[in-house]
C-alpha cells in the first residue's frame, strides 16, 4: 500500500485498488513514471493497494470471498473514501472484477466493484453474459504489442469494441466525438449513438 505526502491518516481520501495478471509481479503497477497519468500523479493523489496473486494462483480462481478478506484488511490499514473506490484489473485482476462487478458484498464493511466510482480493465476482455451491466464507466486500455490481448480483443480494440456495442444495443450510427493526444499521437474519438449507457472508442 502506498499513501500521498498529504495523507494524514485521518481524512478520508479516494482508494484505487490494484490487481495484477496472471504470472505477473505487481511490478507493472508500482513502476513510476513521470508523463501525466503515470503512478506518479496517482500516487500524489489516491491511496493505493496493490492486490496480488503469486504464481501459480490466479484471481481467475479467487472466491469474491478472498476478495472481501482483502478489503477488510485495506480499510483497516487506511482511511478512505467508500464513495471514491476505484479498481484498475491487468488482464485477469481485470476479468475478477468484471465477473463479480454485479454481486454486493454480504459484509457491509466490503466495497466490492459493484459499488466503484469506476473499473479501468488494462488488457482484459469483458467476461460477457446476458444480465443487466450496471452503469459503471469502464475504460479498456490495450497496447497494440500485447499480442496475448490482441485475439481477444483486436489488436485495434475492434473485437472489445464489437462485442461492447452488441452488449450496449447500439445503433450502427456514431458521430465524432473530437480529437485526443496520447503518445505524441492524435486520435479521431467516436460516440455511438442510442447505447443504453454512453459509449466512446
Amino acid at each position: 500500500m502506498s499513501t500521498p505526502e498529504s495523507y494524514d491518516g485521518s481524512t478520508p481520501g479516494p482508494l484505487l485498488i490494484g490487481l495484477n495478471a496472471n504470472g505477473w509481479t505487481l511490478t507493472p503497477m508500482v513502476t513510476v513514471g513521470s508523463s501525466p497519468g503515470t503512478p506518479t500523479e496517482l500516487a500524489r493523489d489516491f491511496l493505493i493497494a496493490r492486490l496480488h496473486r503469486p504464481y501459480p494462483d490466479s484471481w481467475e480462481a479467487t472466491d469474491p470471498e478472498e476478495y472481501d478478506a482483502d478489503f477488510e484488511y485495506i480499510a483497516g490499514a487506511l482511511c478512505f473514501d467508500e464513495s471514491r473506490v476505484f479498481g484498475v484489473g491487468h488482464a485477469a485482476g481485470g476479468r475478477f472484477l468484471t465477473r463479480v462487478i454485479r454481486e454486493e458484498s454480504p459484509s457491509e464493511n466490503v466495497v466490492r466493484p459493484l459499488r466503484f466510482r469506476a473499473i479501468a480493465l488494462v488488457g482484459a476482455p469483458l467476461l460477457w453474459d446476458d444480465a443487466p451491466w450496471p452503469e459503471i464507466p469502464i475504460p479498456l486500455v490495450h497496447s497494440i504489442d500485447d499480442n496475448m490481448a490482441a485475439p481477444l480483443l483486436g489488436k485495434d480494440g475492434s473485437v472489445a469494441l464489437a462485442g461492447i456495442k452488441e452488449r450496449m444495443q447500439c445503433a450502427e450510427s456514431s458521430a465524432a466525438a473530437g480529437s485526443s493526444s496520447c503518445d505524441e499521437a492524435t486520435t479521431t474519438c467516436t460516440d455511438f449513438d442510442n447505447c443504453s449507457a454512453p459509449l466512446r472508442y
